[in-house]
């Protein structure tokens, strides 16, 4: 974790035809309702997270997370177990391997977790989700993803994110932010909407049965040649993003900046000039 003087690593598908839309919602309504009462029976509560990112994060049944005091850390970091602090940033490493993946070196993904509640997926490689998943983390609030480029290894897992993250609790729209191609079939967007079309099926059995908003996916995306320009900025957050130097154009590299705290993700690069640059002054790269 980081803080100011501190670094440490630490089908029901309901149709009955046109004409009785107004049931239809209300069916749906309950479903959602029942739903989230079988996530918490099982250990999972997910009022208190949809009230804002401020909310405390819903643990699994039998976990509880302790406060850290005098800034004595544990010397080993297990999941939920440790209260971040107000001012604190962690980052965990999902997976730091390439495509030719093992059990122990899954693909790239990191997950970064701010005290006020804020979450961050950069990147999310194949095999990684694997490694979110047992972590036990809110997925209510893991709903901003930003996609350095689309190597398999890097964006191999989408549809387990999407999917598993919806089934976990996430039920609002996951915002997937990455960068432009050099033509637009190369770009972000186009690699969601391919990626919906191709489990269309998974997608359809699952209408209705949660709630409908965790299907959806907002794609921002914007212009890889940007350099250092802001792409999310909410809540004292800020995340930039500038060229990457890797295999095609269309690869960034990522700063994101709170609290006087700033957590450089260069994606995939070589040595450049927006990178020397850009990531000056931060508290881990």
């Amino acid at each position: 974790m980081l803080n100011k003087n501190l670094l440490s690593f630490g089908g029901i598908i309901f149709g009955l035809g046109i004409g009785i839309g107004a049931w239809l919602t209300s069916a749906q309504d309950e479903v959602s309702e029942a739903y989230s009462q079988a996530m918490g029976a099982i250990g999972f509560s997910t009022a208190e997270a949809q009230e804002g990112t401020q909310a405390k994060d819903n643990l699994p049944l039998g976990r509880s997370a302790t406060s850290i005091a005098d800034g004595q850390y544990p010397a080993s970091y297990f999941p939920n177990t440790e209260a971040l602090g107000a001012d604190e940033m962690r980052i965990t490493a999902l997976g730091t391997g390439m495509p030719n993946q093992t059990k122990a070196a899954v693909s790239i993904s990191y997950l970064v977790e701010l005290g006020n509640g804020e979450k961050f997926l950069f990147d999310m490689g194949l095999g990684s989700m694997g490694n979110l998943f047992s972590l036990r983390p809110d997925f209510s609030k893991l709903d901003k993803v930003f996609v350095s480029h689309l190597h398999i290894d890097h964006v191999g897992d989408f549809m387990g994110l999407h999917i598993g993250g919806w089934l976990s609790g996430r039920y609002t729209p996951i915002h997937i932010y990455g960068p432009t191609g050099a033509t637009p079939e190369l770009g972000t967007k186009a690699f969601v909407e391919g990626m919906k079309a191709g489990y269309a099926w998974d997608l359809q059995t699952r209408t209705g049965a949660l709630p409908d908003k965790g299907a959806q996916i907002v794609v921002e995306e914007f212009d890889y040649r940007q350099e250092n320009e802001v792409v999310y900025q909410e809540n004292g957050v800020t995340i930039r993003s500038w060229p990457a130097i890797h295999s095609l154009d269309g690869s960034v590299s990522y700063s994101l900046e709170w609290n006087g705290l700033k957590y450089v993700f260069g994606g995939d690069t070589y040595p450049n000039k927006w990178y020397i640059e850009f990531a000056k002054n931060a508290d881990i790269a």
